[in-house]
């Protein structure tokens, strides 16, 4: 496993997302301060593959999120040999868990391979070749970690190096070959059992008695199905005779019904004979019809017409009345236009009065607004005359105190004068003013009973005078201060007034316009709405002029409807009197007719018509009866020369049927029987055969089983996986005493005997002991050889996991200047091999050596990484 790319936030010191790339870093030091987060990015490429980091344990996952965080993420891309995978996951300080396993399929992580724990842990191990544990010792080793292998216990260290080997694969071997020798176990008891039980009695000699039972079987058919034919052949030639006696009676019976229906038929020629006499008459007859609905239809039309001129004459004159009210109503239309211009000219009015109270509105709420300032304003100069004098008693107040502590302070300088004069005097002795001898000493004044005292009182003096002039000064800066407060109090109570004048002016000639405006409004519009009275008035002369338009179109329609309806009378009453005179001539015509054709009148003429479905269905029925006796006595002929004096009965023709079916039924009862023999034939033959099957099974199935039994017991004993494990031990302390021995310039070695690792110290004459006796330093030193020379046997095994990345944290700070130095180059070396090697460091020294580093800095309470690639 080689990492690529790991991404965290939220974890631990990395409260903000920070990525550490690892593509073309080779041998490189993790370096920083103590405490910045360099094992925390090692317990971030473990949280990210186990779910787990070693130092914390799984309890102690939840302290990693970062303070003021809620989660924390961790996402490491890596690779096994050519595949590339990804997995990310998140932990929250409630304990909630996500997972998330992809794969690179050429052009991203496009393959999810799971997205639960219980999926991708078990995954992550079979990708690896190593579970958390394994993973910590060979390739990850982190503080605290670093000696576990060399100090372990012997069990311990056996299953670490058989992870790490895979040697496991004898474990599931002997597993398998249980498994595989047990259902062997099975197989051969359960096919001995089938055998024993389903397959009794199946063998060639019970194939062939069935064989023999079949052919009798057979042999026995063919008889009945001789018989069967012969008696089908009887039942075909009395059928034949059957139905000729059936026929020749049918047609005996036809021919005497024909017989009977003779005289019907000759009723049926008459009928047509008169509907043929007829038919000529019939154009005639319908003409006269027609001619005589024609007649009623035209004095029909022309009756109804005549009322319907009536009617348009009555409409045309109500239409006429009616206009002429509409008429008279609209002469008023005129002057509603002329109240209709004066309402809105009064519009206008209308929009200047709203325009002028709510400019009315406005100068009252600035004439109250100024009358409240005005007071406010008053106020304020009251307040502030009060101020300034305060402030002017405070000013005489504390000019009488300077000048009271004035004089206080020149007597107690005085005093001090001579208080101090005095310590310089002595009686008799000249004084050093005036230069005469001193008389006497002077008097202190009261209060001042040494020099120290009036020294005193001259400082508390100074101290008072100093306080009550400052007093003075603030005063008259009060005073000052009050006096330009009033200045600008009473400048802004003028231009109040001032205002408060100009407002009341306007409000006036405002109110008088409002009172104008609405003194016009009244007189035009009573309602006080111009726009509505103007739209009444506009309504009401839509509503004349529509009425108007409408009487006349009704009284143009209705002179229209009068006109046409008397031209339609006319034409009508014409064509009423043609169409009397043509059906007159028509019954004339056919009068003459039905004289000529033998009829008395049209009665007897309609009822002689038939319809030409009567008509056709008497003709049929005369054509079918002539036809059907002819057909008759012929068949009548050819029957009686066929059958001459022989007959068969139904009941000889059934009696031949019951034969011939009683012989079919016992030919499918036997043919049933030899199915069902056959069917048992095939079923025994099947089940010989697969007796013999079972029998070739079982006979291989015992040969495995005897090798498989041996294999179990041969691998049970552990013996082959003993002995590898004993020789990987071996050839891993050689290899590791080869390497401890060059980095302690050949004082130490390793052996390894009775299970145990030893310490070989050559300087005291090759004596072994247990490697807890080593210091810290020479412990880090057996450590890494045991750790690098294990990674190197890994990569060498075959079928042994891929450990192409080591990191290293802890142990070098116990070394001397020179064995970190041959530390460093056998790394070097390692690094050379194509395999990371990563170092955790806090050494400048160490960091120094090495030119790829990456770098941990911790600012603001939180850490950052940067990468050099050298």
């Amino acid at each position: 496993m080689r990492p690529e790319r790991l991404v965290i936030e939220g974890f631990a010191c990395f409260l903000r997302r920070q990525e550490l790339d690892f593509t073309g870093l080779e041998l490189f030091t993790i370096s920083g301060p103590t405490g910045a987060g360099k094992s925390t990015l090692l317990d971030g490429v473990s949280f990210a593959l186990f779910g787990d980091v070693p130092r914390v344990g799984t309890h102690g996952r939840k302290q990693l999120v970062s303070a003021g965080c809620d989660r924390l993420s961790a996402q490491l891309e890596f690779r096994v040999g050519e595949a590339r995978y990804r997995v990310a996951r998140t932990l929250t300080r409630k304990g909630t868990a996500k997972v998330r396993l992809e794969q690179h399929d050429g052009q991203g992580y496009g393959i999810l391979l799971g997205d639960q724990q219980r999926r991708v842990d078990p995954l992550i191990v079979e990708l690896l070749g190593l579970n958390a544990a394994a993973f910590y010792q060979a390739a990850l080793l982190p503080q605290g970690e670093f000696a576990r292998f060399l100090k372990a216990a012997p069990a311990a260290r056996q299953e670490m190096l058989s992870s790490l080997l895979r040697l496991d694969v004898y474990d599931r071997m002997q597993a398998l070959a249980t498994r595989r020798r047990d259902r062997l176990t099975a197989q051969v008891v359960e096919q001995r059992r089938t055998l024993e039980t389903e397959y009794q009695g199946v063998s060639e000699e019970a194939c062939v008695a069935q064989a023999a039972q079949i052919e009798a079987l057979e042999q026995g058919i063919l008889g009945v199905r001789a018989q069967r034919e012969e008696a089908a052949r009887a039942v075909s030639s009395l059928s034949a005779w059957r139905e000729k006696t059936v026929l020749l009676t049918e047609c005996e019976a036809l021919a005497a019904s024909l017989a009977r229906a003779e005289p019907q038929i000759a009723s049926s020629r008459e009928r047509l004979a008169r509907a043929a006499r007829v038919e000529p008459l019939v154009g005639l007859l319908v003409e006269a019809d027609r001619a005589a609905s024609a007649r009623e239809l035209a004095c029909e039309r022309a009756a109804r017409v005549a009322t319907e001129r009536a009617a348009a004459e009555e409409a045309q004159a109500a239409s006429e009345a009616s206009l002429l009210v509409a008429q008279e109503a609209a002469r008023e239309i005129p002057l509603l236009r002329e109240q209709l211009a004066a309402l809105h000219r009064a519009s206008g009015l209308t929009q200047e009065l709203v325009t002028a109270r709510a400019r009315l509105r406005v100068l009252d709420r600035e004439r109250r607004a100024l009358v409240k300032a005005g007071q406010a304003s008053v106020k304020s100069r009251e307040q502030a005359s009060a101020l300034r004098e305060a402030a002017q008693a405070g000013l005489d107040q504390a000019a009488a105190r300077e000048r009271d502590l004035a004089a206080a302070l020149a007597r107690a300088r005085r005093e001090h004068a001579a208080s101090h004069l005095r310590g310089a005097l002595t009686l008799g002795e000249p004084c050093p003013v005036c230069e005469h001898p001193v008389a006497a000493l002077p008097t202190l004044g009261e209060g001042a009973s040494s020099q120290s005292d009036a020294l005193s009182e001259v400082a508390s003096l100074r101290e008072q005078h100093g306080a009550a002039e400052q007093a003075a000064r603030e005063a008259e800066r009060a005073i000052a201060l009050a006096d330009q407060a009033l200045a600008v109090l009473e400048e802004r109570a003028q231009a109040g007034e001032r205002e408060l004048a100009r407002v009341e002016a306007e409000a006036a000639s405002f109110a008088a316009r409002v009172a104008e405006l609405e003194a016009s409004l009244r007189a035009v519009s009573p309602s006080g709405d111009p726009e509505a009275d103007a739209s009444a008035v506009t309504r009401r002369v839509e509503a004349l002029e529509v009425e108007l338009d409408a009487r006349r179109s009704a009284a143009q329609r209705a002179r229209e409807a009068a006109q046409a309806a008397a031209q339609k009378a006319a034409h009508l009453t014409e064509i009423a009197a043609a169409a009397t005179a043509e059906a007159s001539l028509r019954e004339g015509e056919v009068t003459s007719a039905l004289g000529r054709a033998g009829f008395g009148d049209r009665e007897e003429a309609s009822r002689a018509r038939l319809t030409e479905a009567v008509a056709l269905q008497l003709s049929e029925q005369v054509a079918e009866h002539g036809a059907r006796r002819g057909a008759v006595a012929e068949q009548l002929r050819a029957l009686t020369a066929s059958l001459g004096a022989r007959r068969v009965s139904a009941e000889e023709l059934r009696e031949a049927e019951a034969r011939a079916a009683s012989l079919q039924q016992a030919l499918e009862r036997q043919l049933g029987e030899l199915s069902r023999e056959q069917q048992a034939l095939a079923q025994l033959q099947g089940r010989l055969a697969r007796a013999e099957e079972l029998r070739a099974s079982l006979e291989a199935a015992e040969a495995a089983l005897v090798s498989i039994r041996r294999l179990t017991s041969d691998l049970r004993a552990n013996g082959l996986k003993a002995y590898i494990l004993e020789e990987a031990f071996t050839e891993l302390v050689r290899g590791a005493s080869q390497r401890l021995f060059r980095l302690t310039n050949e004082r130490y070695s390793l052996e390894f005997e009775t299970q145990q690792i030893w310490v070989v110290d050559h300087d005291h004459a090759g004596e072994a002991r247990l490697c807890d006796t080593l210091s810290g330093g020479e412990t880090f030193l057996a450590s890494l050889s045991l750790a690098l020379e294990l990674s190197e046997q890994v990569q060498r095994s075959a079928g042994a996991v891929h450990l192409d990345s080591l990191f290293i944290d802890e142990g070098f700070g116990a070394l001397d200047e020179d064995t970190r130095a041959l530390v460093t180059e056998t790394l070097q070396n390692l690094g050379e091999g194509g395999r990371m090697v990563g170092i955790i460091t806090h050494i400048p020294e160490l960091r120094d050596e090495l030119a790829q580093q990456v770098r941990v800095t911790k600012r603001d309470g939180y850490s950052t990484v940067e990468v050099d690639r050298g």
